[in-house]
């Protein structure tokens, strides 16, 4: 019984597969293995508002890199934004929120 429920759930993990999303990197200083990563993920937005969302992101990385401490480290970090399409635009109270 554990050989076959251990073959079972080999065969549904070999179905199930991530989905993927388009990234856009706003700053890049070098490898992962010796930077921090910064990652915006775009909830909220819509996919006739990801423009918006990349500008949004550029702004916010502009102002935290040109406030200081973060302007005497921004060679340490690498920005990215992931352009997760919402359904709906803008955020939802948790209360409120159907799901």
């Amino acid at each position: 019984m554990k050989k076959l429920i251990l073959l079972l759930l080999i065969f549904i993990s070999g179905k199930i597969s991530a989905q993927t999303f388009p990234v856009t990197t706003i700053l890049y200083n070098g490898p992962s293995s010796n930077h921090f990563d910064l990652v915006f993920l775009a909830d909220g937005f819509t996919s006739a508002e990801q423009t918006n969302f990349i500008t949004q992101v550029n702004t916010i990385t502009t102002t935290i890199f040109s406030t200081s401490p973060y302007n005497s480290y921004k060679n340490l970090f690498n920005v990215y934004a992931i352009q997760v399409n919402s359904s709906t635009s803008g955020i939802m109270h948790q209360v409120t929120a159907t799901d």
